[in-house]
This record gives structure tokens, sequence and C-alpha cells, in this order.
């Protein structure tokens, strides 16, 4: 479950920057909604807010809710996460994940980045 909990966190820094450097209105901020299909059947679902631009930095809040059957038992995850970006260049800032899950406790990771250096 380590190993799944790293890939999706990592996974899920990485969508709203697509996000941000793809979709229109960038500085206006907005709100996309997606479903999660695995194996062909809705698995979850994926909600992105991304808020104006304030004094030089973007934020994106990503809140995703999924459920799995690992060795026959029904999982529930939820990865609530904040990522900052220096704007208008689009650079990673800072980034927060909760994982919470009904098979597991609670883990949360951050990162901050600075130049080429993060923690």
């Amino acid at each position: 479950m380590n190993r799944l909990r790293g890939w999706i966190a990592g996974m899920f820094f990485f969508l709203p920057l697509c996000i941000v450097s793809t979709a229109g209105g960038i500085d206006q901020g907005g709100e996309w909604k997606y479903d999660l299909h695995l194996g062909g059947n809705r698995a979850g679902t994926c909600t992105i807010t991304r808020s104006p631009v304030r004094d030089g930095i973007l934020e994106t809040r990503t809140l995703v809710k999924f459920g799995i059957v690992q060795a026959g038992q029904n999982i529930d995850v939820t990865l609530d996460a904040k990522t900052t970006y220096a704007w208008p260049g689009g650079h990673p800032r800072s980034y927060a994940v909760k994982i919470t899950s009904s098979a597991s406790p609670e883990t949360s990771i951050a990162g901050q980045f600075e130049g080429k250096q993060s923690t």
C-alpha cells in the first residue's frame, strides 16, 4: 500500500500542473470535475480547483476519491492536495497532500521548491 500511496501522490502533483499549463484563462481560476475509471468501471472522482493568481502565486487544490478492491477487501482512498506555483513562470513552489485510506493510517507528504533545490 505504501508504494501505491507514493505513486498516487506523485501523479496528483503533476495532474494539476498539466491543467495549469493547458487550460485557458489560467490566472482567472476555475474548477474541473472528472470521473476516474479502472478496468472500464467508474472507480471514483477527481475535482481540481484553481484560484485566481494573487501576488504572483497560482494555487491548485485537488480532491480525489476512489475505491479499489484488494485481497477481496473494499478500500476507499481520499487524496487532498494543494500545490502552489510561481506565476507567470508556472514553476512549482510548494506541494502538500493528505492521503487517507480505510485500510491504513493517514499519511501526509509535503514538498518545498526553491530554485533548483527541493525539500
